[in-house]
């Protein structure tokens, strides 16, 4: 990896001698190493690095933090360097979304256009909280996201954000939310309860429900949400009761898990594998890495027939001409 450094010189200090009269020294040139910057008297690292200078590189992968001493990794990987996707997700819970529409009786200024203005950030916390009154009691909800603001008074596209139990009635539970959803506001729109300087005034007939909604409920889909990044192709759904079950082939126990004998399964990102128990793998190497399903070239030794079309021994590494010796075993007796 390229190592990058930025200097960057620190504020003049001034020192008063026993006459007062403040000399100036040269400002201390201090270096941020690999892109990092100096700030109020400390360089500020870019995620990846870390250590007074950022000269200690984050070797955690998958998203994992640093925190000084070991890697923290996310819930679905695992490993000291975070390197290892987990061999299952396990779900009774599911977030999902109500796209919806609704019109506020009020004027609409061009500022609400920038979501960054303070007009928009007031209109936004004031929707925030009126919504989760409104919403409160019903299942699941748990927020709304403001999508766009735009002219007709001011019409808000927004998110009901959910998490809604798994079920193998999961769609038809949240096409009852949807339903309520509408008609809690519209209820809460003609009833007008505290409709005044201080809240918004909804416009009954402008609820809708819409298609902004980005989450399928399908099993297969919920699992390629819920797995690691740059595995979903190998996690699929086993439902079981009021639970969801997002496994691989590596997965034991499971219909269709591969068996790797005397060695361990682990998926890789071409797909599922088996390894070695061992700590020294250096001489395995991956056979036809590119098929999904495919095992290490590696041969185990036992009373078992090993079949040539599942394993397969590379030697190009191993010097053959030398002599292995291996040291007789002695019995020692000692006397009590």
């Amino acid at each position: 990896m390229t190592s990058s450094k930025l200097a960057y010189p620190t504020l003049p200090t001034s020192k008063t001698s026993e006459t007062s009269v403040a000399t100036t020294q040269p400002p201390t040139t201090l270096i941020c190493d690999n892109g990092g910057t100096w700030d109020q008297g400390r360089c500020v690292c870019l995620p990846e690095f870390s250590g007074e200078r950022c000269q200690v590189q984050n070797k955690c992968r998958n998203g994992g933090k640093w925190d000084g001493l070991k890697c923290l990794c996310t819930s679905t990987f695992y490993g000291p360097l975070c390197e290892f996707p987990v061999e299952e997700v396990e779900l009774d819970t599911v977030d999902t979304e109500v796209g919806m529409e609704v019109s506020v009786d009020q004027e609409f200024s061009p500022n609400l256009n920038d979501n960054t203005s303070q007009a928009y950030r007031e209109f936004n916390t004031t929707f925030q909280n009126q919504m989760k009154m409104v919403y409160q009691n019903v299942q699941g909800f748990q927020s709304v996201e403001i999508l766009s603001l735009r002219n007709g008074s001011i019409v808000v596209d927004y998110l009901v954000l959910l998490k809604l139990a798994f079920s193998s009635q999961l769609e038809e539970e949240y096409e009852k939310v949807k339903t309520s959803l509408k008609e809690v506001l519209q209820n809460a729109s003609q009833e007008g309860a505290g409709c005044g300087n201080d809240t918004l005034c909804f416009k009954p007939d402008s609820i809708k429900l819409n298609n902004n909604s980005r989450t399928e409920l399908t099993s297969e889909a919920i699992c390629r949400r819920a797995a690691p990044e740059g595995y979903e192709d190998f996690y699929f759904p086993l439902p079981e009761n009021n639970r969801l079950r997002c496994v691989t082939n590596c997965t034991s126990g499971v219909e269709g898990a591969i068996d790797c004998h005397q060695g361990e399964c682990r998926l890789e990102r071409s797909g599922p594998e088996c390894r070695p128990w061992t700590k020294d793998k250096k001489w395995a190497e991956i056979w036809d890495e590119n098929t999904v399903g495919t095992f290490s070239n590696v041969g185990f030794e036992d009373d078992r027939i090993v079949e040539k079309e599942n394993y397969q021994l590379v030697l190009e590494n191993v010097d053959t001409n030398v002599k292995v010796q291996i040291q007789r075993p002695e019995v020692t007796f000692t006397s009590l």
